[in-house]
């Protein structure tokens, strides 16, 4: 199909006959009058349990909340009332739009979906995990996936682009915010092989974006083109082969997509990127299994920071290597570009996540959780600019999306490992155990002893069958203890004496 034609069959959806014209004004009213209950509803599920966490945390103990407690609660609330409040979008104009972009039903779903996921994670997280490392971070995770989901419902509730019949074109975002311009603004509208298309005026500022999958994005098209506005189409391999130079021409992908860096390297980024994928998932696994041969602080290093090695691909290489192939992606595309499909990511990081959760409640526990968070934290705000930076504007989707998890995975093990690897040699010092429990956790018995540290820190320990029936017998026990340059210790009590 040709470049003129595909404008055709764009003009012909904004001005066909009546009857569509009839169909059109019905559906836009179907679409003006979208429910705000998803996002309300969402946002007060949320903040009721923000408020019950918090009752059920003052419930404990001496009826006092610790500010981890306080702020994690608060920050439930807030986020369900601004769900609840958030204004719905109200159009300046109030004649009918002759074009309307919306999102499509899928959003809705889809932003459902991760809030009931997130939310009984997320309690569950908040009650039982308590205010450790560990309990923020995964409290964290799934308060995001919480949000993210109330942002969907409200992304298809408001988000749209409404054109009217004298020129006009409000945009609206997904807090419903509008901003209206007039036609004569826009300078061109631009489309990138993520499947988005950008309005921008003469200073090239960007005005409003929508994507291509959007209920409506046809109809809008053709109003632009029909206002005499330049639009660049998507490339299709068939106006590659069948137009002539001219039109292959105005038909090319955008111009940041001929001239990427290295891109004439592209076999050997390939090669390298391979090499990456498959060293980093063994290296997340294979010394799980032989933690005696290399002992504990290689094993711990070698699975903490060998997945970094996929990660540098995406950053070292962005626009060569990404997570999600473009909707509107040819062969010319595919051989330019390696994609690591996103989820092959997600689940290496989120196996990385689970290996250290285990680590450091079986085998050495971080005794100085606040600091190690810190310390978590920083590494996880580092990778993830890093990778957003990177990461082109026009890939910045669902690709995007599971980077950011990759790195909020990852940063857990390597904070861990940087802080074992800082660590000097154990002191043994005698434990002074303040406590036992049995727990039956997957149909095992697992037993813990809650050691005093000093006047100010105690912690809870993992420990074999063998060291509980010790500590019932009254027998005295050691504490290996480790400590860093961070002020960070590490502690266990059945540490092997290799290092």
């Amino acid at each position: 199909m040709k470049l003129h034609m595909q404008y055709d069959i764009y003009k012909v959806l904004y001005a066909g006959a009546e009857s569509w014209r009839n169909w059109g004004n019905s559906h836009m009213e179907h679409q003006k009058d979208r429910s705000r209950k998803p996002a309300a509803i969402y946002g007060g599920i949320l903040a009721a349990a923000g408020f019950f966490m918090m009752l059920a945390a003052a419930a404990r103990g001496d009826g006092t909340l610790t500010l981890w407690e306080t702020g994690f609660n608060s920050l439930l609330v807030v986020l369900g009332l601004a769900a609840i409040f958030c204004p719905s979008a109200r159009l300046t104009e109030e004649s009918m739009p002759e074009a309307w972009v919306r999102e499509n039903r899928i959003v809705a779903w889809l932003g459902g979906i991760f809030f009931a996921v997130g939310l009984p994670f997320c309690v569950g997280a908040g009650l039982f995990l308590g205010g450790d490392a560990e309990g923020r971070a995964v409290c964290g995770a799934f308060v995001l996936l919480c949000a993210a989901g109330i942002w969907m419902e409200l992304a298809y509730r408001n988000r749209g682009i409404a054109a009217y019949g004298n020129g006009n074109v409000t945009a609206v975002t997904s807090f419903g915010r509008c901003r209206t311009f007039s036609y004569q603004e826009i300078r061109e509208v631009s489309f990138s092989l993520s499947g988005s298309f950008c309005a921008r005026n003469a200073e090239k500022k960007a005005l409003f974006r929508f994507e291509n999958n959007m209920d409506g994005a046809e109809e809008l098209i053709g109003w632009l083109i029909c206002h005499g506005i330049k639009v660049t189409m998507p490339k299709t391999e068939k106006n590659a082969e069948n137009t002539g130079k001219e039109s292959a021409k105005q038909t090319r992908e955008p111009e940041e997509e001929e001239h990427i860096p290295l891109q004439k390297y592209i076999g050997a980024v390939r090669i390298g990127t391979v090499i990456a994928a498959f060293l980093a998932i063994a290296g997340s696994s294979i010394p799980l299994f032989f933690p005696e041969v290399l002992g504990l602080k290689k094993s711990v290093l070698i699975m903490a920071f060998s997945p970094l090695l996929l990660y540098l691909c995406y950053v070292l290489f962005p626009g060569l290597v990404a997570a999600e192939k473009p909707e509107q992606a040819g062969k010319q595309w595919k051989e330019k570009h390696i994609c690591i499909p996103g989820w092959i990511p997600c689940l290496l990081g989120l196996w990385n996540l689970e290996v250290f959760r285990q680590y450091e409640r079986v085998v050495l526990r971080v005794v100085d959780s606040g600091k190690s968070a810190g310390l978590y934290l920083i590494v996880m705000a580092v990778l993830i600019g890093l990778v957003v930076w990177r990461t082109p504007k026009k890939l910045r989707k669902s690709g995007l999306v599971c980077l950011v998890l990759f790195a909020m995975c990852i940063s857990w093990g390597i904070a861990y490992g940087t802080n074992l690897a800082l660590c000097g040699k154990p002191e043994h010092v005698e434990a002074q155990i303040t406590g036992a429990d049995r727990r039956e956790e997957d149909g095992e018995t697992d037993c813990y002893l809650t050691v005093k540290i000093d006047s100010q820190t105690q912690t809870e320990l993992y420990v074999s069958e063998d060291m509980y029936a010790a500590y019932e017998a009254g027998d005295p026990l050691t504490l290996c203890l480790r400590s860093n340059g961070f002020g960070i210790r590490m502690a266990d009590l059945h540490l092997s004496e290799e290092e």
